[in-house]
């Protein structure tokens, strides 16, 4: 809560803090709509708004983040439209690395530092987002991690199969591109949930998922030593 002169409200005094998720849900919606502060007097001081703190130090922080998330988003148009919007970068930002970059990265660094660094993509993502857990992020996490699949790493992968016989070529294709992508979608979904199940917070999931980084930057070293291309 806030005083009439902007400052929030004392600690020391009553009705400092809202804990209770849905009276926090409406107190910020209604802020948000009415590009004001609402004070504890009930008066409200006009300011621009466009970001929202929700401050961890109550046990009912995270419910009341969930309770504001799922209201913003519940509504499936809106979640679809966000993803769509997000996809629409990606091809805009694609085509262009594509056209103009990915021979220069990939003659510079070489296939073996790029199959490397597709393990380092996604300790970068989950470290930030296990640091700053917002929609924000999610949206530069998703646009990041497709541009460097779609412009950088699968180019990159078609060189390697490039090198290999015609039928190996095939069945290595179609099993990355096919069966090994959709079990990395189902690991992920059985992760997510095997986490909420037994309690594991969401910003400790990302830290659990980082090993799995190393796993794939592991893996892009050795196909890289194994087809001798560097």
């Amino acid at each position: 809560n806030y005083e009439d002169d902007g400052n929030l409200v004392s600690r020391s005094k009553p009705n400092a803090l809202i804990t209770d998720p849905e009276i926090s849900k409406k107190h910020v919606f209604n802020m948000v709509k009415n590009q004001s502060l609402n004070c504890l007097s009930g008066k409200q001081i006009p300011c621009e708004i466009d970001s929202i703190c929700i401050h961890g130090d109550n046990i009912n922080s995270l419910n009341t983040a969930i309770s504001i998330i799922d209201s913003w988003s519940s509504d499936p148009v809106e979640r679809i439209a966000l993803f769509g919007q997000m996809e629409q970068m990606v091809t805009i930002l694609t085509l262009p690395t594509q056209l103009l970059l990915t021979s220069i990265i990939i003659n510079y660094l070489g296939v073996g530092r790029i199959l490397f660094l597709y393990g380092v993509a996604f300790l970068i993502v989950f470290s930030v987002y296990a640091i700053s857990p917002t929609i924000s992020i999610v949206i530069f996490a998703t646009v990041f991690l497709r541009l460097f699949e779609y412009a950088i790493n699968k180019p990159t992968r078609e060189i390697v199969f490039s090198h290999l016989k015609q039928n190996d070529r095939y069945k290595s294709s179609v099993f990355i591109d096919t069966f090994f992508t959709r079990l990395g979608d189902l690991s992920g979904s059985l992760f997510i949930s095997l986490g909420n199940a037994i309690g594991i917070g969401f910003s400790l999931k990302p830290i659990l998922a980082i090993p799995i980084t190393g796993i794939f930057s592991y893996f892009g070293i050795k196909i890289a030593k194994e087809t001798k291309i560097y």
